[in-house]
């Protein structure tokens, strides 16, 4: 099935957006690219508005704000699940060495929940078609 999938580098690893860019491009069609210099309040909330409630919600949006990000949307077959594979783990440590998170982060969730911060896990990728769709919606005027 054809899908549409974000992708969102957070600010921590900014420095290596074009570089994780070409990477994925390199396995996935690229549809939009949206550069953000300095992310809003209200659109890091709302990306992040189903983890409202959550112990770690306001530190994390808190994180972002004022903050550059790179942005892209991706499309393909199965591109969700293939996107997450090429990203790898969530928590970094776990995260396969021949991911973009395995590759960039060394960071922990342990660890960034024990200092109650932002776990860098380097980018951020729709878990599902619905979310996939709400959040290129919430991003959509930084998208070319």
């Amino acid at each position: 099935m054809l899908e549409n999938t974000l992708v969102m580098i957070k600010p921590d690893h900014y420095e290596f957006a074009d570089e994780i860019i070409l990477q994925l491009d390199f396995n996935a069609i690229r549809t939009n690219l949206g550069r953000v210099s300095s992310i809003p309040r209200e659109v890091i909330r709302e990306h992040y508005l189903p983890l409202k409630g959550e112990p770690f919600y306001e530190y994390m949006t808190e994180y972002f704000v004022g903050k550059p990000t790179v942005i892209a949307v991706y499309t393909g077959n199965n591109i969700i699940n293939k996107m997450r594979e090429m990203i790898g783990n969530t928590d970094p440590i776990k995260a396969g060495k021949d991911t973009i998170r395995g590759k960039y982060s060394e960071d922990s969730l342990q660890l960034a929940t024990l200092e109650k911060r932002p776990l860098k896990n380097v980018i951020h990728a729709s878990e599902s078609l619905e979310e996939a769709l709400r959040e290129i919606k919430v991003w959509e005027r930084f998208l070319k």
